[in-house]
C-alpha cells in the first residue's frame, strides 16, 4: 500500500512540468491569421523582429496580441499608442477583477500596461479611481503579434 502511494506521488510530481508545458502550448496563436513581428527577452532586449515593423503595422491599423512570459495572453486592448520619441509601443488592458484574491477587490478593476521593452505594470483601482493595490512593475519576455 505504501509503495503504491509513493509511486502515485512520484508520477504526480514527474507530470507537473508536463501539465505546465501543456498550458504554455495552449497560448500559441493561429499562425494562419497572426504573425510574430517582435519579441523581447526578460531583460527587455530584442530577441527577434523589429520595433519599426511592429510600429508600421500598428500605424496601419493592425490588431495586436501579446503573449507574456508564455503564460498570459493579452488581446482586445482598450488602447495602444506608439511613443515614437522613445521607440516604444504601449498597450493598456482594463479587466474587471475576479474576487477571491488576497485583498478586498470586490469593486476593483485591474489595469495592465505592457510595452515593447518588456515592461509589465499592474494596478488595481477602486470605482472612485483610488489605487486599491499596486501589483508592481517587472520586465518579462514578450511576443508581439499582429493580425494579418
Amino acid at each position: 500500500m505504501k509503495k503504491s502511494i509513493l509511486i502515485t506521488l512520484a508520477v504526480f510530481f514527474i507530470m507537473l512540468p508536463v501539465s505546465s508545458f501543456a498550458k504554455k502550448v495552449a497560448l500559441e496563436v493561429d499562425v494562419e491569421t497572426w504573425t510574430l513581428v517582435y519579441e523581447n527577452d526578460s531583460s527587455g532586449s530584442v530577441v527577434q523582429g523589429s520595433y519599426n515593423d511592429l510600429a508600421a503595422a500598428f500605424s496601419g491599423g493592425a490588431e495586436i496580441k501579446v503573449i507574456i512570459d508564455d503564460a498570459e495572453m493579452l488581446n482586445k486592448f482598450d488602447g495602444c499608442w506608439n511613443n515614437t520619441a522613445s521607440s516604444k509601443i504601449y498597450c493598456v488592458l482594463e479587466q474587471p477583477y475576479i474576487p477571491g484574491g488576497a485583498f478586498d477587490t470586490t469593486n476593483a478593476t485591474r489595469v495592465t500596461i505592457v510595452s515593447t521593452t518588456g515592461t509589465h505594470d499592474a494596478k488595481y483601482f477602486n470605482r472612485d479611481g483610488t489605487v486599491n493595490y499596486y501589483g508592481g512593475s517587472s520586465t518579462l519576455p514578450m511576443k508581439w503579434f499582429i493580425h494579418r
